[in-house]
């Protein structure tokens, strides 16, 4: 068994950090109870890569068992939270028929049994929440919104299909604008285009990094009047929150995966 969270990452991504220490805690309480498993034990080996190169290198590592202090191929792979990283990692794991179980990537498209056919997932599919936005708008009667988004796999899937679900239900769209963390030009456009639109819905589809960078440029601008409609990934994360960003993030709506108290687990905010 194997996790794969994100080498030498220039900033520290507690999520990811806790989501590695909720696995370690889950091994050992299984192992701990002689009646779950009777006679077998599992052992699991963390890989540490900060961006899709090297998390792919781990994952190349793990299956061919070229790994120290591990000889044999793993029987499974836990991971990634990136739903594009995931897809890149079930083509290597697919021909070799090991499954892959990721805690956090929700593209419908990786449902595709034929593309990845060992490839599951402990968090419901995009479909759902597509769904879900698509009639929360339908009931609150807002027909024509904006849309910003990533160019990750998990955002454009995810709006291509509200998009598509959308029209069904007569909402229009006045606007989709990609947002990438390194142009300066593609955040004046959004600026721009969220300031003088005449949509007063705004959803930010997109992952909790992208939402995170996006916002920390936003947050200098004027821009009030808006409701703003999250995606799972980042709508229920208080650190977003901030005097700066109350203009815009105030009243925020979305979807968020439910939460559960896990007894004997304690997960630190900050940890060192």
């Amino acid at each position: 068994m194997a996790q794969i969270p994100p080498q030498e990452s220039p900033v520290w991504n507690d999520r990811e950090l806790k989501f590695a220490r909720t696995l370690i805690f889950t091994v050992e309480e299984i192992n701990r109870d002689t009646k779950l498993l009777p006679g077998v034990s599992l052992g699991y080996r963390l890989y540490n890569g900060c961006g899709s190169e090297n998390l792919i290198r781990a994952a190349i590592e793990a299956v061919s068992g070229d790994s120290k202090g591990c000889t044999a191929q793993i029987q499974a792979l836990l991971g990634h939270s990136s739903s594009g990283v995931s897809e890149d990692i079930n083509n290597i794991l697919s021909p070799l028929s090991i499954p892959q179980i990721s805690h956090l990537s929700t593209c419908a498209c990786l449902s595709d049994k034929k593309l990845y056919p060992t490839f599951f997932r402990t968090v419901p599919s995009d479909r759902f929440q597509v769904m879900g936005l698509v009639q929360l708008m339908k009931y609150f009667d807002w027909r024509w919104v904006g849309i910003i988004h990533s160019t990750s796999m998990y955002s454009e899937k995810g709006i291509a299909e509200f998009v598509e679900e959308a029209i069904k239900e007569e909402i229009c769209v006045e606007y989709k604008l990609p947002y990438t963390k390194t142009s300066k030009k593609k955040i004046n456009t959004i600026i721009e285009t969220v300031r003088e639109s005449s949509s007063k819905v705004v959803l930010l589809f997109m992952s909790l990094s992208y939402t995170k960078s996006i916002l920390s440029k936003m947050e200098n601008y004027n821009i009030s009047g808006k409701q703003w409609v999250g995606s799972e990934s980042w709508i229920t994360q208080l650190d977003l929150a901030s005097v700066k960003r109350k203009n815009i993030l105030q009243g925020a709506m979305g979807f968020a995966l439910p939460q559960a108290s896990i007894p004997g687990l304690e997960l630190r905010d900050n940890m060192p």
